[in-house]
């Protein structure tokens, strides 16, 4: 598929990406992590999208936006944007990974529109993971990853006034019967930018680290997988975005 020309959504969103974003990027390894809109009952759930930098295994969260768009040109618009930001800044990003365990066409979109600028990945919930005769899903893999992190205090979100619909967002995971449940709020928002977030470190791990968490496994990699929520531990001035 040929690459479309989305110039005229891009002039529409560059007001939603913050000017200096950029800027707090620096010499570390980037990725990148999209979950995409889906449709839960009657109410739409967001599009979001994080960029991710690792320095020295901690991981700063440097872009997070969440966002409602049926048009489909748009969600890719403002996806392009952000790496064609980092790109015109000279930072490459390792790689993009895309939930497309529901949007595998889109998920095409985004890997031709970006072909050359930015490799990218898909991630389907339900995929199992077998290691030594276990079957694990990427959810539950991914997902204990992730909130490892969190556990280990190597996390670092957006923080400040108005990034309080952040923790918010997180907060509507839950354990359940080794895996997790996303809950919807009341306006259809459903841990949009903890999948996305979770994408973007995911994104950034190498081959043999990746080796190492299904050989864990899920559950074993930390933390206690009773757990009702995710308790985010409060970060240091250091490790807020």
């Amino acid at each position: 598929m040929a690459r479309l020309d989305l110039s005229n959504y891009k002039r529409l969103l560059r007001t939603l990406l913050p000017p200096d974003w950029v800027a707090k990027v620096s010499a570390g390894k980037i990725g990148i992590g999209h979950d995409v809109a889906t449709t839960e009952g009657e109410l739409s759930n967001p599009s979001a999208l994080a960029v991710v930098e690792r320095i020295n295994n901690i991981f700063y969260t440097r872009l997070l936006l969440r966002w409602k768009a049926e048009e489909y040109k748009m969600r890719l618009a403002l996806i392009e944007l952000a790496v064609e930001d980092m790109l015109a800044q000279r930072l490459r990003p390792r790689r993009l990974v895309i939930d497309a365990t529901n949007e595998r066409s889109f998920a095409q979109m985004v890997r031709d529109q970006l072909s050359g600028r930015c490799n990218v990945e898909d991630y389907i919930a339900s995929a199992g993971i077998e290691h030594r005769g276990k079957k694990y899903s990427a959810k539950q893999l991914l997902g204990d990853m992730y909130v490892q992190q969190f556990e280990d205090n190597v996390m670092a979100l957006p923080g400040g006034q108005g990034t309080e619909w952040v923790y918010a967002d997180h907060q509507l995971v839950k354990a359940s019967k080794g895996t997790y449940v996303y809950e919807e709020d009341s306006v259809g928002n459903h841990a949009d930018a903890f999948v996305a977030g979770m994408l973007g470190v995911w994104a950034l791990l190498t081959g043999s680290e990746r080796v190492e968490i299904a050989a864990a496994g899920a559950g074993d990699i930390g933390g206690n997988p009773d757990r009702k929520g995710i308790i985010i531990p409060p970060a240091p001035p250091s490790l807020l975005c």
